[in-house]
Order: C-alpha cells, then structure tokens, then sequence
C-alpha cells in the first residue's frame, strides 16, 4: 500500500475522502489498512470501506498498531493520539512529552503494549499508564540537537537519530537495562551524515 497524489488540488480522488495526500499507512494485525490523510484524522479501510476512527481536524503524520491493537500516533495536534476501542485520548494527557511533540513512534517487539517514541528533548518508553523517560542529556546532546527517529530491536535493543547544530547528533544504540549507549557519527564511521532522520530495522536484525 502507499499514497499517490492524484493532484486533485483537495478535492480528493475517487476514494472519498477530502485529501489527495497520505501522510502514514500500517497495516493493522485483523489485515484492515489504517491511513492518515491530512488533516482529515484517521481512517480505517476494511475492504470495501474507510471507517473513520478519527474526524477531521486532527492532521497526523504516523499511525503504528502496538501487541494490543492500540493505534498510537504523531501530528501536530496535542503531540498525538492513542486511539482504542473505546475511543482516542491525546497521548500527551497520560505520557510526558517533554518536547511536546512526538516526531517517530516504534514498537516494543519485546513487551506487550510498550512503545518507543522519539520526543525531541528525550527518548520515551511507555505504554500509555507508566514511561521510562531517557533526556537527550544522558547521550550527549546538546541545545540544538533533537531525537527525532527511532527503531526498537527484536533483541530488546533500540537504536535512534538525533539531528540539529550541537554535539553527538548521529546514529545512537541503546540497551535501556543497563543503559549503555554507542554513537555513531561520520569521520568514525561509513555514515555519510549525522542527521539522522528514519531508521528501520532489516529482517536480519
């Protein structure tokens, strides 16, 4: 699945829906396709129609199902949300988001209902009720710099990107147990920059 913008300048194609853009798309673990077009909230697509879990005016830019089935996720209303059953609260009510913005979300493989987001100011481990919060100060980074990606291993592990103009912004790989950390940065190694904007963990980990 993926998004073409058919340049109908907001009319819409003919799927119905007043957006030509896609900003995220996941695939949900019932097979439903889940989809964010912007500023138009969250749409579920059930094979013959798209179910509106979200009504407009929420413009959000990721969608990912946690082991539970929660949707979670970023824009720029409220930091994002967490949406249930039972309906979506605004994920910055329950989790502190230091930065006030989600800009990557990841799921913990490891433990059920967990996630791992990318909060500016700090790296976030949470599942909606308690959080594990590591400040970008604990890596290194310096005013100027961001958490801005992140991508949790299947060995427990995660690794996230920083970008900005201060120090260490890079490839970063934590062990949250223990709560060690190597960067990596160009000039060390083979990565030709230091922004690190989308990480995704290959099937051979």
């Amino acid at each position: 699945w993926s998004c073409v913008n058919d340049f109908n300048s907001g009319q819409g194609p003919v799927w119905g829906i007043a957006a030509d853009d896609v900003y995220s798309i996941a695939v949900r673990s019932s097979g439903r396709i889940v989809h964010t077009p912007p500023g138009e909230g969250v749409y579920e697509w059930d094979g013959t129609q798209h179910l509106q879990l979200v009504p407009q005016g929420y413009s959000l830019t990721e969608v990912v199902e946690d082991s539970l089935g929660r949707l979670w996720t970023s824009g720029s209303t409220g930091g994002g949300l967490l949406i249930t059953d039972d309906g979506f609260t605004q994920i910055g009510a329950t989790v502190p988001l230091i930065y006030g913005w989600i800009e990557d979300i990841a799921v913990d493989p490891v433990n059920e209902g967990w996630v791992w987001l990318a909060s500016g100011l700090a790296l976030l481990h949470t599942n909606a009720v308690e959080t594990d919060v590591f400040p970008r100060e604990q890596f290194g980074l310096t005013s100027g710099v961001t958490i801005v990606s992140v991508a949790a291993h299947p060995d427990g592990s995660v690794w996230f990107g920083a970008a900005g103009s201060g120090d260490a912004s890079g490839l970063h790989h934590l062990d949250p147990v223990s709560g060690a950390f190597t960067v990596y940065l160009p000039g060390a190694t083979s990565l030709p920059t230091d922004d690190i904007r989308k990480i995704e963990i290959a099937p051979d980990g």
